[in-house]
């Protein structure tokens, strides 16, 4: 049996891992994401995004955004947006992403 999830409604959540220099605490960064996702237009406020600390070594630390948005036929579109303003506001906040 499968399901269509799309003919209920179109939501649906993206992943985002991001691998970032240590230095700054994850709260920071944390609430410099959190900040990025409140001004995009196509994430759904049914459901708030999830950030989450996923993997920590000397080099890097994986940061995992989770979020919905509310238009599945965008996807690709509203993934590259939020990744693009999550990563030019982790820069100017002196935050280095590899």
């Amino acid at each position: 049996r499968v399901v269509n999830w799309t003919l209920r409604d179109d939501d649906m959540r993206i992943d985002m891992p991001l691998s970032i220099v240590p230095g700054r605490t994850f709260d920071e960064i944390k609430n410099i994401i959190i900040t990025e996702l409140g001004k995009h237009k196509n994430i759904s406020r049914k459901a708030p995004p999830g950030i989450y600390l996923s993997a920590l070594s000397d080099k890097s630390m994986t940061v995992n955004v989770q979020v919905w948005i509310n238009n599945v036929h965008t996807l690709q579109a509203t993934k590259s947006e939020l990744l693009n303003s999550i990563l030019d506001a982790l820069a100017q906040n002196g935050i280095k992403v590899v």
